[in-house]
């Protein structure tokens, strides 16, 4: 019996590398699918004195257009955490509905397997939408840590618009905004997405 705390931290010890070797493989593959963007997609944004500074306690900041009612909000925004959803879940409620407005979530885990949950092919060698009619083309724009995608998808043979914004959150998370048939302005979206920025809350929240 003395054995057992010993063989036990053995097994501790042989684990460990492989979560760490698993770490750097997803690391890896998050590297890999924004290497595949071309950098001329990338977009520097400085935006307007007259653009309204919003600050959440979650310690999130980002810049709102006058009159936008696209808005990020502490009842809205999830924590990223243990309890967070993994990548794999989608955002896109295709049991409720084929129209679906903005939403925002946090989701944990891969770009690569956020973006294929939610309809969208992005790696190495292609980056389309699922279902696109023929023709059709998914537009990319990268920033700072962030990746907005926009397609359009057939529904029912109706080509309905389709929007995936991905934002590098603290913690290994991402804070995602998502829409399905409903037309927004994806400049607009794009640029707002660039002005969020973490305070030291967002960076001290927990794993």
């Amino acid at each position: 019996m003395r054995a057992a705390p010993w063989l036990l931290l053995l097994l501790l010890a042989c684990d460990q590398p492989q979560t760490e070797q698993a770490r750097r493989t997803r690391a890896a593959a998050v590297r890999r699918v924004e290497s595949a963007i071309p950098p001329d997609v990338i977009i520097r944004f400085i935006p307007p004195a007259n653009w309204e500074v919003v600050r959440l306690s979650r310690g999130i900041e980002y810049r709102r257009p006058p009159g936008s009612t696209t808005a990020l909000s502490d009842v809205m925004l999830g924590g990223c955490d243990a309890q967070t959803l993994s990548a794999d879940v989608p955002l896109f409620q295709q049991s409720i509905s084929d129209n679906w407005p903005l939403t925002v979530a946090m989701r944990r885990g891969d770009l690569a397997r956020l973006t294929r949950a939610n309809g969208f092919i992005l790696d190495s060698t292609v980056i389309a939408t699922y279902g696109q009619a023929p023709g059709d083309s998914t537009s990319v724009r990268r920033g700072e840590g962030w990746l907005l995608l926009a397609g359009r998808t057939l529904v029912r043979n109706l080509p309905l618009p389709v929007v995936l914004g991905a934002l590098r959150y603290p913690g290994g998370c991402y804070l995602v905004v998502a829409s399905r048939g409903v037309d927004i302005n994806v400049d607009t979206l794009g640029y707002m997405l660039s002005t969020v920025r973490f305070g030291p809350s967002a960076v001290a929240a927990p794993e």
